[in-house]
């Protein structure tokens, strides 16, 4: 991975690990990992959207491990929004 996808990669995981230590709610905490993580996503894909690529297998690197390593917290976070969503109408009725 690139040094700077490498960084942006490693603030993510920092913010999401600040968030994560909070005294929030576990339900509100994967809220806003799921936020951070799409904020990141973002700042990713407007840095790739400002470069080219120098070639063929800089691009595929991105697309099979600079990508997902950013995309690929998405479902971890939808995961414990929905148990969360799904237990709370179930203690509701």
């Amino acid at each position: 991975m690139s040094p700077a996808y490498e960084s942006l990669h490693t603030e993510m995981l920092e913010e999401i690990k600040e968030n994560q230590d909070t005294d929030l709610p576990e339900a509100e905490r994967a809220a806003v990992g799921f936020w951070i993580a799409n904020k990141y996503w973002d700042k990713l894909k407007v840095m790739v959207s400002s470069s080219v690529f120098t070639d063929a297998l800089d691009e595929i690197e991105f697309f099979k491990i600079v990508k997902p390593q950013f995309t690929g917290i998405y479902p971890v976070f939808y995961y414990h929004i929905r148990s969360f969503t799904v237990y709370s109408r179930q203690t509701r009725e």
